[in-house]
């Protein structure tokens, strides 16, 4: 016999916003408006979602 588990959040839906909103992002000037901007983002981590349960992970 499985013994009942009173899990509070494993398997729980977590709500995510997929819709693009501009109001989320900071804007400011360019100090150089007559040079192409380049832009590098690293990241030693990351998060993802488990398929099954939508709980949220994490990875180096």
């Amino acid at each position: 016999m499985t013994p009942e588990l009173n899990l509070k959040s494993l398997g729980a839906k977590t709500p995510y916003i997929f819709e693009y909103n501009s109001d989320l992002l900071e804007a400011f000037t360019n100090p150089n408006p007559n040079l192409d901007p380049l832009i590098t983002l690293e990241c030693k981590e990351f998060t993802s979602l488990c398929p099954i349960t939508s709980q949220p992970d994490f990875g180096t």
